[in-house]
Formats: C-alpha cells, structure tokens, sequence
C-alpha cells in the first residue's frame, strides 16, 4: 500500500472514530419522565395560571423567570430570560436586559412588552401579587426601555430588587391582555415559553406536558414529555417509587434502604439539608398565641432531638433559636442564642415550661385535665400538618402528645395540599408546621417572616406566615435593603435575630431537608451527591426553580 494511500485509510478511520464518539457523548433525545407530587386536593385541576395560591405542578416549567437562583450556589446567577442586570447608580432603579431570539410556544416573539404587562397586572392586582411573586413590595412602577430592556422603578433603594424581581414568571401579553378578570382566569391551554407546555392529555388522575416546538434553548429539552400522576401524599409516592412507576420525587421513607435495595443499581436518593428552616408557625393575631411568653412556654415543652430523630427518622438536624442553620456559624447571633438560653425559647426544658404557662395563669381550673385561659373560659388549639407529608404528621404528632402532656388542649389535625395553603394564606390556623425560605442572603428568612408589608390590607391575608411584626423590625428589613456596607448588613441581621427570639415569632424545627429520590434505570443527568449541581427538588418555589436547570439536563440512557 502506498504511503498516500495508507494515510487515506487512517485519515477515514479517524474520522469515523470521532463521529462515533460525538454520536456516543451527544445525549439522546425523546423518551418521557414520570415526577411524583401530591395533588393539591388529590386530584388535578386544568387550571394552568401561574397566579393561584399553592401551586406546585408545573409553573415554571411553562413560564420561565428571567433568572434561576440555584440554592446550591447563589453566588452564580443562571440566567433565564434575562441576560443581565444593571443598577442605577442611586440605587433606585434596577434595569433588565433581555434575551433575544426567544419565542412563546405559539410562535409569537417574546419582548419587553411581556414582562412589562405581567409587571404591572400583578402591581394593578395586590391580592393576585401576593399569592404569586410579591413585585408590589419592591417595585414603584415599570418601564420600557426598547424591545429588550426594562426598568424597574423601586419603591426605595434596594439592593436585593434583582433577586426578588427576577423570579417572576412571565405571561405572554398577547393572549392576557384580553383578560378582564385575570386572578380568576383559567388556563386550560397555556402559552409559554418554557420547555413543557404542550397539554397532550388531561385527566384528573394524570396529566402530561410535552415540549415546547419553539423553545429557545436549541436541542433541549432532551425529554419529550413529563407525565404527572395524582398521588395522594408521600406514601402512594414511595409505593410509585418502589414499583417503578415514577422516576423522580421527593419523599422521606421510613427506611430507605427498602426503596435501595428494590433496585440498588438504579434507585437512589439524596436528602441535602442546605434548604431553608421548617417550623412551627404560631398565629400571633390569636390568644392565647399572641402572647410571647405563652409562645416561649410552647416552645420549652417540644423535645427537639426526639422529633428529629423518630419524627424526621434522623434525616436532618435541628436549627438554631434564630432560624438558621448551626451550619451558618459565621451568620448566626451570639448575642440572639445568649438570650434564647436565658428565656428559654426554642430549647426543651418540660418543667421550666410548665412551671411558666403556670406562672402566666393557664391553669386547669374546671378539674378537666386541661389548662384554661386565666379567666377559667376553656383553651382549645389545633395542631396542622399536611396530610402526607409522613414526617409532618409524625412529628406534629409527637409535639401535639407533648403538649397534651402538659395540660394543653391541643390536637393535631391534617389538611390536604391546598386546603393548607389556603389556611395559612387566609391566617385560619393555630399551630401548623410550615416552610421556611431561603435567599441570596439571611435577609429573606427574617422578610418572609416578620414584614408587614407581606400582610394585606385587610389584616388577615398574608405570606409573613407568623402574622407577627413590628416597627424596628420593618424598620431594619428596608434599612437592610438600603446598603451594600456588608458591615452594616452584618449588624442589621444580629439585631432581626434577637428581635425574633426575643419575641417567639415561630419555632424552628430542623433544616429543612431537600428530599430527592430518582430511579434513572431510563434516565440519566440526574443531581447526585458527588454531582449535586442543582437542587433535586421535584417541586418549585419562587426561591426555588431549579427543575428548570435539571429537566434541561435529563435524558434517555
């Protein structure tokens, strides 16, 4: 064979060598994936708005937000619809820079004049903004800069308005534009420009969404379609996973290696306890509840390691009495946890709390075995938790047994999805375990929790769950907001830690753990624990929309 010949062959074979291996590494497309959620009352409604209250499904899959905040690294913005941001330079107005080329499912452009319009519906409608995105707490007004620029204009100088803006699912203007009443339409065939939208099937008991034809990041999504069951709660979940029947959820099984060993090649899960704390939420607008010291007295009397360990089968840990992780060392308040320590709050002491509710006057004064309020008129609470979610209920059930212990009157009760959303919306609660939030920054956990401009104007409707707050502590959640001096930021979050334990604001729990199971016996791409570059979250939050980064990464084996 002749030398040029001889470089002809190896030439060809290492051409069809590399075309072999692009073909091997390129991911392979279509298949579909099936998610386990709770329905909201057990079954699922055909209402694709991204405005209505406990929504969990798939918002953010059909409408995007202009960035995804990864909670596994907030430092790193991943851009969404938007490209970019900029600040004014007094701070008071925060610019947006638009993708282009992007299209809504329907082919129409997306543009300025859709997030605009979706801006202002929501500043137009404070009761439909509070429900959904809470826009109306920042920003004053919105403006268009051209066809891929828009200005919000701050109601004051904020420093976070691009974390709080920015995770707004838009709608498209053209087909909302023609809605009158726009916090009650119902979207049976939504237009978006995420990378489920297409309503291929719609039953009560599953539904299924597949990909968007114009989606904008080209070749993804990888999957064709996602299929999405009616379970109700975490244990026809855990039975789905263990049959195979759904490939992705979030569920604590009481034994895990039950589920690992159906198939301990391919199931797998992982629980990252960087979430956000849960805890007791007290409704502070009723007695005896609005009454700090009764608050601290409550709080003495739930054994924490117990809960965590039978209640959350050991899955996480307990959070400090400010709320945060003691994993945040570097955050947490000396000066908050030496007043927890003196007053008791959040640290389990039996006898120092019953000995307090005594002191206080909540004594049994009918010979019943339950403590009365102090005028001898019965005391009677309820203790929510969502219908399940097993770790909930079971440890709602341990503290409602510890209360009752101690001669209060307080049963445990459970609520479906939606319903408790509803509840804890409209304030129509005593106790109820909850979700707390996490941000960019500390400064989140202590706005959701105790700022008043979360609490509608009829007083009742609200997202600051506790419904407790004050002036000083408005006063320094906006001053927060007002600096970049990391000093000052350092400073104004020590003093909200001791404003919360001093007042008993709610109890936290335990971090919340991220429970995260997936069998990829058919899928691949997954978050793992060497890999975890998203959260494995099946559902979604406003702080929370990473399902977006990880559905754009799944595909076929």
């Amino acid at each position: 064979m002749s030398r040029k010949l001889l470089a002809s062959v190896i030439a060809i074979m290492l051409l069809f060598t590399s075309l072999s291996v692009v073909a091997q590494d390129a991911p392979a497309q279509g298949g579909s994936i099936t998610i386990g959620l709770q329905a909201g009352s057990n079954v699922w409604t055909r209402n694709f708005s991204p405005f209505k209250a406990g929504e969990f499904d798939s918002r953010d899959l059909i409408y995007e937000p202009l960035i995804v905040w990864n909670p596994v690294d907030y430092s790193t913005p991943n851009y969404w619809l938007a490209t970019g941001y900029t600040y004014s330079d007094d701070l008071k107005s925060l610019t947006f820079t638009l993708r282009e080329g992007v299209l809504w499912s329907d082919g129409e452009a997306f543009n300025a004049d859709d997030v605009i319009f979706t801006a202002q519906m929501l500043l137009d409608n404070p009761q439909m903004d509070a429900v959904s995105f809470n826009i109306g707490t920042v920003a004053e007004s919105v403006e268009k800069v051209d066809d891929y620029t828009v200005t919000f204009h701050l109601k004051g100088v904020n420093t976070l308005a691009h974390t709080l803006l920015s995770v707004m699912n838009t709608v498209p203007e053209h087909i909302w534009s023609s809605v009158e009443k726009p916090a009650e339409y119902v979207v049976e065939n939504p237009v978006g420009t995420g990378p489920f939208t297409e309503v291929t099937n719609f039953q009560d008991q599953e539904f299924t969404l597949c990909r968007n034809p114009n989606y904008w990041q080209e070749g993804r999504p990888y999957l064709d379609c996602i299929n999405f069951p009616a379970l109700n709660g975490n244990q026809a979940i855990a039975l789905a996973l263990l049959d195979g029947s759904v490939e992705w959820a979030g569920v604590n099984f009481p034994d895990e290696a039950s589920f690992v060993n159906a198939n301990p090649e391919h199931h797998h899960y992982y629980y990252w306890t960087g979430s956000a704390t849960q805890y007791l939420v007290l409704n502070t607008t009723r007695a005896p509840l609005d009454d700090a010291q009764f608050r601290i007295a409550v709080s003495m009397l739930i054994d924490y390691d117990f809960v965590v360990d039978v209640g959350m089968e050991g899955a996480t840990q307990r959070s400090s009495p400010t709320g945060f992780s003691y994993t945040q060392g570097d955050v947490i308040s000396q000066d908050a946890l030496a007043l927890a320590a003196e007053t008791g709050f959040n640290s389990y002491d039996f006898d120092r709390g019953t000995a307090l509710l005594d002191e206080l006057g909540y004594v049994d004064a009918d010979g019943d075995g339950f403590r009365d309020y102090p005028d001898g008129s019965p005391l009677h609470l309820n203790l929510q938790a969502v219908n399940g979610f097993t770790a909930w209920v079971a440890s709602t059930q341990i503290m409602a047994q510890a209360f009752q212990d101690a001669g209060l009157n307080i049963t445990q009760t459970t609520l479906d999805f939606g319903a408790a959303v509803t509840a804890m919306r409209t304030g129509d609660f005593d106790l109820a375990m909850w979700f707390g939030t996490t941000g960019v920054t500390p400064w989140t956990f202590y706005r959701d929790m105790m700022y008043s401009a979360l609490i509608d104007a009829d007083g009742v409707t609200s997202s600051a769950w506790p419904r407790w707050t004050s002036e000083r502590s408005d006063e320094l959640i906006e001053q927060f907001t007002q600096t970049t001096d990391a000093e000052a930021q350092a400073a104004i979050i020590d003093e909200l830690q001791s404003i919360y334990v001093e007042n008993a604001v709610a109890i936290p729990m335990w971090d919340g753990p991220v429970w995260y199971n997936w069998n990829d016996t058919n899928i691949t791409g997954f978050p793992t624990e060497d890999n975890y570059y998203a959260t494995g979250a099946v559902t979604r939050s406003n702080t929370m929309q990473t399902r977006l980064i990880v559905l754009n990464e799944l595909h076929l084996k």
